[in-house]
C-alpha cells in the first residue's frame, strides 16, 4: 500500500473515503501548520484530537481533501486542503510521517476529513 499511495515524484489527491477504494506542530505568522508524527503511541491520539479541533492549545482548521506524497528525503507527507465551491484550494496543514506511521496517520486523516458538498463532488 505504501508504494502505491506515497510515490516519489508525484502526489495523489483523495476525497473522504477514497483511500479505501483505489506536540510537533510548527507554525509561524501567516504560515499553515506543519505537523511531524512518528510511531510514538502518544502521537495518534494527539493527531486525532488536533484534527477534530479538540485541542485547546493547537486549533486546526477544517479540511475536505488531502494529498499524499514524499519529501526530498523520501519521507511520506500528507497535505490537508479545503476546496471551496469554486474549486479553489487552500492548504490547511502538512503532516510529515516518520518511522513508518503513515498508514495509521492516513486512517485518522481520512476519518477527520469533512465531506464534500454534493454539488462540488459532481464537478470533480
Amino acid at each position: 500500500m505504501r508504494e502505491k499511495i506515497f510515490s516519489n515524484g508525484r502526489y495523489r489527491h483523495f476525497r473522504k473515503g477514497d483511500i479505501y477504494n483505489d506536540p510537533r506542530i510548527q507554525t509561524g505568522p501567516g504560515q499553515k501548520d506543519f505537523v511531524v508524527m512518528s510511531d510514538d503511541p502518544r502521537d495518534l491520539p494527539f493527531l486525532r484530537q488536533y484534527l477534530k479541533n479538540e485541542h485547546k492549545r493547537y486549533p486546526c482548521e477544517p479540511y475536505n481533501s488531502f494529498t499524499t506524497g514524499v519529501d526530498a528525503k523520501g519521507v511520506p507527507m500528507i497535505g490537508l486542503y479545503w476546496i471551496d465551491q469554486n474549486l479553489e484550494q487552500t492548504k490547511k496543514a502538512m503532516i510529515l510521517c516518520t518511522n513508518g506511521c503513515e498508514e495509521s496517520v492516513l486512517e485518522i486523516v481520512d476519518e477527520c476529513c469533512q465531506k464534500y458538498d454534493e454539488a462540488i463532488c459532481s464537478t470533480l
